[in-house]
């Protein structure tokens, strides 16, 4: 007996048919994408190859029927190309990195040369100002206070042991006072040509009154021996405090001016802080040196030496 299928059994092969021409038209298109021909037609129906102008592809069509094969290699050769461009920009970058870092070391190298010869050039320069100096220290000084405590325009700042002195290169304004023999009102301009030696003292101090003497011996034996001058400024007077000015001036007849300051403006426009003081001025009037305390005749000596040199 012969069976036959019934109507879902002709669906089933219906179906199968339709599945096997998809399977083989897809080869066949699949085929024309590949470089090499194609293995096999469907042996039960001709299919015609289409135009080679628009040979199917997977999206669509490929432009004159060129094989994939090529277009896969010219995309290869384009990402090959991408990927030498970045190797070469980062080769590029590299370089300018090391450049930049050699840049930055001759920068780092310039800002030293430029901080040597600033540090050579404040040295010259330090040279000059305290030419006269001879790092003079004083052996002893008595401290006092200043009455002012703001020094106003002319005015040099208060004198701080220890410090820098801010008044080095600052112009001493005019020293105001009394003549202290003649008791006439007297004027000295700092700036009028002549390199002086100032000292500033108080009649109650001890250390003033054992410089005092040494000065009264040492200068007349050298004073025409050198072009600046010694000038004394007596301040801060107390006669409760002993050895009554007056009297001490009688007793002592000093060979250097002595210009009495009765209410101690002078010695605040010095910036005296301790006596005895010493100022040394050029014939400018430019602040060279101030200090505090005892100074040798050796001291005092090489200061007149240097400031009679400033001129050589």
């Amino acid at each position: 007996m012969v069976e036959t299928c019934a109507p879902p059994c002709n669906g089933l092969s219906e179906s199968v048919g339709r599945g096997f021409r998809f399977a083989s038209e897809s080869f066949v298109r699949l085929s024309y994408l590949s470089p090499y021909p194609p293995l096999m037609q469907s042996s039960e129906e001709h299919i015609e190859a289409p135009d080679p102008g628009t040979v199917p592809t997977v999206s669509g069509t490929m432009e004159s029927g060129r094989p994939a094969g090529g277009w896969i290699v010219a995309g290869v050769g384009v990402m090959l190309g991408l990927v030498l461009m970045q190797v070469l920009l980062l080769l590029t970058l590299n370089d300018t990195k090391n450049e930049l870092s050699a840049l930055q070391d001759d920068v780092a190298s310039l800002d030293g040369s430029v901080a040597a010869l600033s540090d050579d050039l404040e040295a010259v320069a330090a040279d000059v100002t305290l030419s006269v100096s001879q790092s003079v220290e004083g052996a002893g000084a008595s401290s006092i206070e200043s009455p002012i405590q703001t020094a106003p325009a002319g005015y040099l700042p208060r004198f701080e042991r220890g410090v820098a002195d801010a008044a080095q290169g600052m112009r001493l304004g005019a020293i105001e006072g009394v003549d202290g023999y003649s008791n006439e009102a007297t004027t000295i301009d700092p700036a009028d040509g002549t390199r002086r030696v100032w000292m500033i003292w108080a009649h109650w101090c001890p250390y003033c009154q054992e410089e005092l003497p040494h000065l009264n011996d040492w200068y007349p034996t050298v004073a025409d021996g050198f072009d600046a001058e010694l000038v004394t400024v007596t301040t801060s007077i107390d006669e409760s405090r002993g050895n009554p000015l007056p009297d001490y001036l009688t007793a002592n007849q000093f060979p250097f001016p002595v210009i009495v300051d009765g209410d101690s403006q002078m010695a605040a426009k010095m910036g005296v802080s301790a006596f005895p003081f010493w100022i040394i001025t050029d014939g400018d009037g430019e602040v060279l040196l101030r200090t505090a305390g005892l100074l040798s005749t050796e001291q005092l000596s090489g200061l007149f030496e240097q400031l009679d040199a400033l001129d050589s």
